[in-house]
């Protein structure tokens, strides 16, 4: 179990190169077709992200600046080894 609480900073509990990457129809129809990004782009900002904070039992914000700053929302599920990308943001 990792010993990042909810609200605090600290590093993904993942590597973002071993686990399936989905997006929910929400986020690729808006998000990922406004920002030109696929899965590998998702991936990328995932490694590159400079904060990380956990919003509730499995689900994690990151913070990311790749050509702007945008923040993504995801469900972590540690026993499959899934992010389920819930949605982002701009700004």
């Amino acid at each position: 179990m990792n010993s990042i609480t909810k609200g605090s900073d600290g590093p993904l509990p993942f590597d973002p190169d071993a686990v399936h990457i989905e997006a929910s129809k929400h986020f690729r129809k808006t998000w990922m077709r406004r920002w030109g990004w696929d899965y590998a782009d998702v991936r990328d900002a995932l490694r590159d992200c400079h904060r990380v904070s956990r919003t509730g039992r499995m689900k994690w914000e990151a913070f990311v600046q790749k050509k702007g700053n945008k923040k993504l929302v995801f469900a972590y599920d540690e026993e499959n080894q899934e992010v389920y990308v819930i949605t982002g943001a701009q700004g």
